[in-house]
């Protein structure tokens, strides 16, 4: 058991505690006054510990703020663009956005707060991830917020936000798909996001988030976003915030705790063949196999094959390519090689010219 655990035991049990004291005490005075004091010294022990442990983590939180505010993420702005195409402007506009908050972060905040809306497939959960590997050198804390859909999930969602943050204090937050979660559990994130910190007024314990960085991303609103042609309208935060509470999904008082909002679009049919690139060379790097050149032809049918879900947008793409690659890979793994250029010929089959890395 923890010393943090303990206290929290010894806290909930102090009445009873105390009332077998009295009770030992009045058939035995000196039973009962060793008992009593073995209580209190056990008691300023456990609270003594759990001082030292609050402690612990506020001076690694200080360590956290003081690196993170050291970075410089436009160091990392080319290497998430050839990671996630088709939102070069955009994230120019968070990488600055997110740098500077971090920066000037206030003491009794969190690092930042922001909501990336969007249609599904358009990189928003990736780009959180990308974020994250920047700034914490580590994968993002992720809640799957569609598994919180009712009122009585409101508990279990924030003990384990408490949990993950009490296991790491500094590290981004992912709330993906928030808008699938219930009014109750976004209502446990107000004090957090407001004052950075959650307190238990049972246990007494006090969790920091003042070295987290709180990513959204939602669905909802996307489409009304995405009818608007006036780009300089929906990178307004003023008229986002309007659109998303008169959609009646949130509340007013719940989107003013978020710092800003950003609209990630479809992407363009150019944008969506960049992707496929990657695509392509990411799944075969995943085999150890390095892609030196891909077919345009293959590039278009790609495409096309896509275009009854392009409004899933890349998330079906891959699956696609997926499918188109999966026979090729084995073979040129059962070769051994570690080298391909990818071909279709007249038939639409797809041609590899494998090849071994040099010495």
């Amino acid at each position: 058991m923890s010393s943090n655990q303990g206290y929290k035991a010894y806290y909930k049990y102090i009445p009873l505690i105390f009332l077998v004291s009295g009770v030992i005490m009045f058939v035995n005075l000196s039973a009962g006054m060793l008992l009593l004091l073995a209580v209190v010294f056990f008691g300023a022990f456990i609270y003594r510990a759990n001082m030292i442990r609050k402690k612990e983590i506020q001076r690694k939180n200080a360590k956290s703020l003081k690196s993170l505010k050291d970075l410089d993420l436009n160091e990392d702005s080319e290497w998430i663009k050839n990671n996630l195409r088709g939102h070069n402007k955009l994230i120019d506009k968070i990488i600055k956005k997110v740098g500077n908050k971090i920066r000037l972060s206030h003491p009794n905040r969190p690092l930042g707060s922001y909501m990336f809306i969007g249609p599904t497939g358009t990189g928003k959960t990736f780009l959180a991830t990308l974020l994250s590997q920047c700034i914490y050198k580590e994968e993002p804390l992720v809640f799957h917020m569609v598994n919180y859909t009712t009122p009585n999930d409101a508990q279990s969602f924030l003990d384990a936000l408490v949990a993950g943050v009490n296991e790491d204090s500094a590290r981004l937050i992912l709330l993906d798909e928030i808008d699938k979660c219930s009014t109750e559990v976004l209502n446990v994130l107000y004090p957090i996001l407001d004052q950075g910190m959650h307190y238990n007024n049972e246990s007494k314990e006090e969790t920091p988030f003042h070295s987290c960085l709180f990513i959204a991303t939602s669905n909802h609103g996307a489409l009304e976003l995405e009818k608007i042609e006036d780009t300089s309208r929906t990178a307004n935060k003023e008229y986002v915030l309007d659109l998303l509470s008169r959609s009646g999904k949130f509340q007013k008082s719940f989107l003013a705790r978020w710092d800003d909002f950003f609209h990630m679009p479809s992407l363009d049919s150019k944008s969506t063949a960049e992707v496929a690139c990657l695509e392509f060379t990411k799944y075969w790097h995943k085999f150890d196999i390095t892609v030196d050149f891909i077919d345009p032809d293959l590039i278009i049918e790609t495409l096309t094959r896509n275009e009854p879900f392009k409004e899933y947008g890349v998330r079906e793409l891959s699956r696609v390519i997926q499918e188109r690659m999966d026979s090729a890979i084995i073979q040129v793994k059962d070769k051994g090689a570690s080298r391909v250029k990818i071909y279709v010929n007249e038939q639409g089959k797809v041609k590899v010219k494998a090849s071994r890395r040099a010495a």
